[in-house]
């Protein structure tokens, strides 16, 4: 008997939340009908905000889904590309048999692209009209859900150069690194391939130059030079390669002195003259190498120096010079640099177009002078 009562109890909780969910789910597709109207008005804000609160009110995981779908479009359609990127981000994680994962994780690469170029979210819908009032840079986390998403996109070499860049200025060498090297690694056929082993050569030796014990990001910084200077011999950046080149052996030559001239000072010459021999064999065209090369013949009269050292290439870039060009000027006459003239202020052309500013001839008068 209390058997038979306790199933009739439970069916009748059943049948009331089967009830509840039919009526949630009736009124979700309501909530998702009026977006749709509004939707087809072009009225894609409040279309959007309909599609929400059909999501919310839906049991059903199709339901949600759909909505999610829909608001995605709307928020598309108004330019809210941020809150756009919320609801890919919701769907690809909650709902991802509903969604076409390819071509969404293709469409946050394109947002992190529009952030990139300097287009922002309004902060206010309403206020939207105001260009200063937006919700903020959010480019670099914009490309890093992308990257989580879709590491091997087609996109993600140029997504992984661009937040190595800003994660750059913002401080964080390490963490730009870290993406270079990805690339260098992984996409050795993308255009972007190029600019990252200069970019990631250059960021190694910015961290060395901070402190690097053991040489170890000089020595990959270098790494990264010769394999561009292998791969690229005839592009326009060599003579930046060059030069880099020329420092890090002046700056591994520095670290291999400063030890060999210590083992000097205590008198123990054999592993003073296996420094100074590792600079010139090792380091041929660092600064250091001659002096090196001296200390080693004071240090073994058995020692043959080698041919005659040119001299060292410049470490600085070459800078061309070039003339300023003139302007030009309606002053006909000036009397700052015509002494001759009894004008007290410039003679200006009140006619002419923009002329170049006539000097008086010097030469003419000079003869009239002498006649």
């Amino acid at each position: 008997m209390k058997m038979s009562a306790l199933l009739k109890t439970a069916s009748a909780f059943l049948l009331i939340s089967g009830a509840a969910l039919f009526a949630d789910d009736r009124s979700a597709a309501e909530a998702y009908s009026a977006g749709h109207a509004m939707y087809q008005n072009r009225d894609f804000y409040n279309a959007a905000k309909k599609f929400e609160e059909s999501g919310r009110l839906a049991t059903s995981p199709a339901i949600k889904a759909n909505s999610l779908v829909a608001r995605v479009g709307a928020w598309r359609m108004c330019g809210m590309i941020y809150r756009e990127l919320e609801c890919i981000d919701v769907l690809l994680s909650r709902y991802p048999e509903y969604a076409d994962y390819k071509l969404l994780s293709e469409r946050l690469y394109e947002i992190g692209d529009l952030y990139y170029n300097g287009q922002r979210e309004p902060a206010y819908w309403h206020f939207r009209w105001i260009p200063w009032l937006n919700n903020g840079d959010k480019t670099a986390d914009i490309y890093k859900k992308a990257l989580e998403r879709a590491p091997f996109s087609p996109s993600a070499a140029r997504a992984r150069l661009r937040l190595a860049y800003l994660l750059d200025q913002n401080g964080d060498i390490k963490g730009s690194i870290e993406h270079l090297r990805v690339i260098v690694k992984d996409f050795p056929k993308s255009k972007e391939y190029r600019y990252s082993i200069l970019a990631l050569a250059e960021a190694l030796f910015i961290r060395a130059e901070h402190g690097d014990g053991d040489g170890r990001l000089a020595k990959e910084a270098y790494e990264m030079l010769k394999l561009y200077e292998k791969k690229y011999p005839k592009t326009s950046e060599m003579a930046w390669v060059k030069r880099r080149i020329l420092q890090y052996q002046d700056t591994q030559a520095q670290r291999l002195y400063e030890m060999a001239e210590f083992y000097e000072k205590h008198n123990r010459k054999e592993a003073s003259k296996r420094y100074y021999s590792n600079i010139i064999s090792q380091y041929p065209l660092s600064q250091l190498a001659p002096q090196a090369e001296h200390k080693l013949i004071a240090l073994d009269p058995a020692f043959t120096p080698g041919k005659f050292r040119q001299e060292p290439d410049s470490r600085l870039p070459q800078l061309r010079a070039y003339k300023i060009p003139q302007e030009a000027s309606r002053v006909l006459i000036s009397p700052a640099t015509d002494r001759n003239t009894h004008f007290l202020r410039p003679v200006m052309d009140l006619k002419g177009p923009e002329v170049t500013r006539i000097e008086p001839d010097t030469k003419k008068e000079e003869k009239k002078g002498s006649k």
